[in-house]
């Protein structure tokens, strides 16, 4: 596992392999675009930057603006404009978390950075303003945790009907209400059989319908969003449609 600021993050071996092919992959069409259309300043200490930031990058993301972000595991976020890589952390220096397992643009063109020990950050570009959610012990209406699972999974999305979902490691799911900021938690209950059935989440998926999907460390979970519970699928030996293992990631 990975061990920052005293914090444990679960990790094997082939999550690894798959981040860094990806990265690899990515890092390669970055350079090659840039070079090809000369539009890159890049000099040998920033391309020892990038080859650094391979080692070290978990999730990816271009913006609607073009820019691209990437997250990393100890050395926070970068932005690459086509010409430049610089590191970035937001207005007062709000994004200034090392770990940063999960960036996602939302329908109105929103940045929002999973940070991990710090909560969750949302980037208003229009006005340049950073909102951020962390967990507070004496706020039931604050997110459930500050942990995220680490390795690059997509654990923020938005919904049909415009609310943020940030699913945390250890403390469950959120809704976010981005019209009146309020936040709903829902979070395994031994003694309710339609509750969320762990508290880890791994991934966080919305179909084509508009179905949320959440993988967990135990099971895979479908919303409901009238009756606000879950249906619960989990690996049976028995069942050959069943599915294969009861970690769930995307």
């Amino acid at each position: 596992g990975v061990i920052i600021k005293g914090k444990t993050f679960l990790y094997n071996e082939k999550d690894i392999m798959s981040i860094k092919r990806l990265l690899t992959f990515s890092i390669i069409i970055i350079l090659t675009t840039a070079l090809l259309y000369g539009k890159t300043n890049l000099s040998e200490s920033r391309i020892d930057i990038l080859a650094d930031i391979e080692s070290q990058a978990i999730t990816f993301l271009q913006d609607n603006d073009g820019f691209i972000w990437i997250g990393t595991i100890i050395d926070g976020v970068y932005r690459y404009d086509g010409k430049t890589l610089q590191r970035y952390l937001g207005p007062d220096h709000k994004i200034a978390g090392s770990n940063i397992p999960c960036i996602f643009e939302d329908s109105k063109g929103n940045l929002w950075f999973a940070d991990n020990g710090r909560g969750v950050h949302r980037y208003d570009k229009e006005r340049n303003t950073i909102t951020s959610y962390s967990h507070d012990p004496k706020n039931s209406n604050s997110i459930s945790s500050n942990s995220f699972y680490w390795s690059g999974r997509q654990v923020i999305v938005e919904d049909k009907f415009g609310e943020i979902w940030i699913g945390t490691y250890g403390g469950g799911l959120n809704r976010l209400d981005q019209k009146t900021g309020s936040i709903k938690r829902y979070q395994h209950d031994p003694n309710d059989s339609t509750s969320l059935s762990n508290n880890g989440i791994r991934s966080i998926f919305l179909d084509s319908g508009g179905n949320l999907w959440i993988g967990t460390e135990k099971g895979l979970n479908l919303f409901d969003d009238k009756s606000e519970t879950f249906s619960h699928y989990f690996p049976d030996k028995k069942n050959p449609n069943s599915i294969s293992g009861k970690v769930v990631s995307s």
